[in-house]
């Protein structure tokens, strides 16, 4: 499946979809993830380090809430392309957590994954102290002797 942003067609279940995101969604999606597969019992890091021998490896998928396509699964056929390839409508998942809810979908409707990427996002941003905006405001400590 291509997730590059660069308008290939997939390979999926939604085969058919043309993938096309902006570079806006792709920096909303990865960022407010962190980087880790939304489903709650799971959340690993979705890319692999480089070593001596092999380069960074992204093994994390920008999974449709809706359906990329019509054959997908969650199907909303009133959905332009654009709305489809949206950051509202995706949500980030390793490649386990992905295929588990495309191939139980009446298990993962549309609601609970925008649940859970809400939950996720909630959580990261929790975790994550954001850079001078700490609501408990910054300690200064100064040694003497």
């Amino acid at each position: 499946m291509s997730n590059r942003g660069d308008g290939q067609r997939s390979k999926g279940r939604g085969a058919g979809a043309l993938r096309n995101y902006s570079e806006l969604t792709l920096k909303l999606l990865w960022g407010r993830a962190a980087g880790h597969c939304a489903m709650p019992d799971c959340r690993m890091e979705l890319y692999a380090e480089a070593t001596d021998y092999d380069p960074v490896v992204v093994i994390g998928d920008m999974a449709h809430v809706a359906g990329a396509s019509d054959r997908g699964p969650r199907p909303v056929p009133a959905l332009s392309l654009k709305e489809r390839n949206d950051y509202e409508n995706l949500i980030l998942l390793c490649k386990n957590c992905h295929s588990r809810i495309d191939k139980q979908a009446r298990s993962n409707p549309e609601e609970r994954l925008k649940e859970i990427k809400q939950a996720h996002e909630a959580w990261v941003r929790a975790s994550l102290p954001e850079r001078g905006r700490a609501r408990s405001g910054w300690t200064i400590l100064g040694l003497q002797g």
